[in-house]
Order: structure tokens, then C-alpha cells, then sequence
């Protein structure tokens, strides 16, 4: 059977069942891009498909032999694994001051299982053992401990198992289970992630389009108020066909890639008092946004060609904004979405109904976004306080004195009647 590295499955894997597409989104690995961790990703599927698949049959058929003291691999193998090296690959995650390239260790486990894949002698060497030591690795960054990084680096890896598993089950020791099952995991505790209020929001937005970058503000305002993921508002999932279409002409909508769910936002309601525009203040801001292309958000590049913002590109445009607005360190793209989702709890929507405009498929989901913060603190209070009043009352109704001629004593009611 010939190989070739499922490098669709292992992007998809990476992305969204190991969370790397959103660590990304939040800005946790400085500049890098998906589109440079789709192109590292296909390199070493090719490497791993032309390389490396070819020597596994000789691996096979030749082996390694020992002969006065040295070993002599199969033909192929130490040519291989030189280009291997000189490409670079063997130092992927390791720091610069070492002639490493320090993208993030969940690539670089991406990158592993290929090659692993690829010679399966290599994968079929991983234990419970090992899989806990290569944890404790991963989890050991220059400034201390970093579980989370471990966290989505076992996630990746025991999916990925699974998958070739199913896929080339004569390759694995059947005694052996999955050595990423179970691994010790060191304990955390989650970080929150920060929510922008509409206030930060709005003056951002305006201070975009003071200074010329109208896009981004209007990015901003479309995270927040409609609850759109940020990678899926610069990749041009919003489009102004969607914005007050000839169907819709009263709706905007949101189509989110991740889950495949489109939202219809009402964007105003004619009621007897006159006509309520919902998002006015969000539809002053997209009226300064320059109409470039079927996206919304487009950067021109020269004139009549236009594209698309990358996400650290985007990610410089607001790093800058937010310094010279005085808005906090915290305030991105994805703050602004949290600080929708906190926006919906304070205003005390039923879970139905945050979920109708969040469109996030379990309670569990929607409930990670928003923030407790002390505007919804006091209305749960309000809200406790009322009840205990209310069972006060109860209580007092009864506790009060019967009526007495119901409880009097038969006979002397008889008697009172004669």
C-alpha cells in the first residue's frame, strides 16, 4: 500500500480538534500565520509522502544490521535522514539561538506524525512511557511551565493515532494501546480570556476610521456586536450581499465557519412607536467602510487589486491602534467577539436566546464566552434577593392565625347556631 500524508486531516486535526486555528486567533504565536502553518504542513506531507513512505519497504526488507561495532541502516535511510536535517525539519520547534525556527511544538507533532506515518517503525516506538516524557518536553517552556501547550500537543497526537490506527491496523502491536490515553498531565488553571466592553469598542472603531483604517474598525464592531470569529471576518465570510440583501433587506448574515452555522441578525422592527434601528451605531460604522470587492473586509494593494487582510497583518493594525486609542494590552479581535457574548448574559437572555444569536450548538460552548462580570452578578442578586422575599411572604401567609370559626370546635358552633 502506497502512502501519502493525509496533510487535509492532519490541518483539520490540528486546527479545530487541538484548538490551534483559535490559540492563533488569540494571539498566542506572535506573527505566525495559518497560511505559513498550511504551507509547513505541506512540505513535510511532501517529504513524508516522497522520502520517506519509498524506504519504509527496504526498512522492511533490509533492516539494520551490526557488524564490528557499527550499525549500517538500510540503504536510503542515512540519506533521508541527513535532508531531513538539512532541511531544517529536525530543529522545527527548537529555539533560534540554536539555529532552531521555534514554531510552536503542536506543528511540530503535526509534522512528526507524518513522518512517523511514513516509516511506521518509528510510530509503533512511541509507549505510554514515552508519550508521558514527550508531554514533560513540550510542557517545559523558557519562562516555565506551559500545560496548555502540552494539553493540545496530547490531544493532537491521540487523534492522530486513532486515525492511522484505523487506517493501517496491521502496523500496530496489538498489545500495545494507545500511548496517548491517559497521559499525566500536569494541573492548571484556566486562564480567562479578556472581553472588550462596547465603550472600548466604539472608540476604537471611530479612532480606525480617524486615522484611515475603516476595516478595522469595522472588524471590531462585527466581532462584537454579531458575534463573528475574527479569522472568519478577514478571510471574506462576510459579504456585502449578506448586509441588507434583496431577501433580507432588514438583516445581516453570519455564516460561521467553524461550526457551519448561519445566523439571520434583525437588524431593525417597525412597532407602533415608529421604526427601531437595533445596530445603528454598528451601521454608521460599516457605512465608512470603502466598497472594494464581494468581502467586506478587503485591503487594497494597488489600484483595482484588492485582497484579503492575513490575520497577523490585522493583528499589527490593532496592536497600533489600541497604543495610540489608550486602550488596554488586552483589547483584539477576539476580546471584542468575548465581550458580545459577555454583553448577551448581562442582558439576561435565556440560554435559547444567546444561543439564537451566538449560534453555538451546547450550553457548555456558549457559557465559556461569557464573563462574570459584576453587572451580571447583581443581576443574579436582584434576582435571589426577589426570591427570598418571596419565600418570606410564603412563609408569613402561613404562619398567620387561622380563621377561627373554621377551626372552632363543632359542637359550640352547632350551639352558636340554635
Amino acid at each position: 500500500m502506497t502512502y501519502r500524508a493525509p496533510v487535509a486531516d492532519i490541518s483539520f486535526s490540528l486546527n479545530h480538534a487541538a484548538g490551534f486555528a483559535q490559540a492563533l486567533a488569540d494571539d498566542l504565536y506572535g506573527d505566525l500565520s495559518g497560511d505559513v502553518v498550511e504551507a509547513v504542513l505541506a512540505e513535510a506531507g511532501k517529504f513524508a509522502t516522497d522520502i520517506l513512505a519509498p524506504l519504509n519497504v527496504i526498512g522492511d526488507r533490509e533492516g539494520a544490521h551490526f557488524h564490528d561495532g557499527a550499525v549500517t541502516t538500510a540503504p536510503g535511510w542515512k540519506e533521508a535522514y541527513h535532508a531531513w536535517a538539512k532541511s531544517g525539519w529536525n530543529a522545527l520547534a527548537a529555539p533560534a539561538q540554536w539555529g532552531g525556527q521555534e514554531l510552536p511544538h503542536a506543528l511540530n507533532a503535526a509534522c512528526l506524525e507524518m513522518w512517523n506515518s511514513a516509516a511506521m517503525a518509528l510510530i509503533r516506538a512511541i509507549t505510554p512511557v514515552s508519550a508521558d516524557k514527550i508531554y514533560d518536553i513540550i510542557c517545559q517552556g523558557p519562562r516555565g511551565l506551559r500545560p496548555r501547550q502540552g494539553e493540545k500537543a496530547v490531544a493532537l497526537c491521540r487523534r492522530a493515532w486513532r486515525v492511522f490506527h484505523r487506517l493501517y491496523p496491521s502496523q500496530f502491536d496489538r498489545d500495545v494501546p494507545n500511548p496517548w490515553e491517559g497521559v499525566t498531565k500536569h494541573r492548571r488553571t484556566k486562564g480567562v480570556k479578556p472581553a472588550a466592553t462596547r465603550d472600548q469598542v466604539y472608540t476604537f472603531a471611530w479612532g480606525c476610521i480617524e486615522h484611515g483604517q475603516p476595516e478595522a474598525a469595522a472588524a471590531a464592531v462585527i466581532c462584537f456586536e454579531w458575534l463573528q470569529r475574527p479569522e472568519n471576518v478577514l478571510a471574506g465570510y462576510l459579504r456585502w450581499t449578506d448586509y441588507r440583501s434583496k431577501e433580507w433587506p432588514n438583516a445581516i448574515k453570519i455564516e460561521h465557519h467553524k461550526t457551519g452555522a448561519v445566523v439571520w441578525h434583525p437588524l431593525e422592527e417597525e412597532t407602533g412607536a415608529g421604526l427601531v434601528r437595533f445596530y445603528e451605531d454598528a451601521e454608521a460604522v460599516l457605512a465608512k467602510v470603502p466598497r472594494r470587492g464581494v468581502p467586506m473586509i478587503l485591503r487594497q494593494v494597488r489600484d483595482g487589486i484588492t485582497k484579503p487582510f492575513s490575520f497577523s497583518g490585522m493583528q499589527k493594525i490593532v496592536h497600533t491602534m489600541r497604543g495610540k486609542l489608550g486602550l488596554p494590552a488586552t483589547f483584539t479581535l477576539d476580546a471584542c467577539r468575548h465581550g458580545g457574548m459577555t454583553e448577551l448574559e448581562e442582558a439576561e437572555l435565556t440560554d435559547g436566546q444567546g444561543r439564537a444569536l451566538s449560534a453555538h450548538k451546547s450550553q457548555q460552548a456558549y457559557a465559556g464566552y461569557a464573563k462574570r462580570t459584576i453587572k451580571r452578578a447583581l443581576a443574579a442578586t436582584r434576582k435571589r434577593h426577589a426570591h427570598a422575599l418571596a419565600n418570606a411572604a410564603r412563609t408569613n401567609i402561613q404562619n398567620e392565625r387561622q380563621n377561627d370559626i373554621q377551626n372552632a370546635d363543632p359542637e359550640k358552633s352547632t350551639k352558636a347556631g340554635k
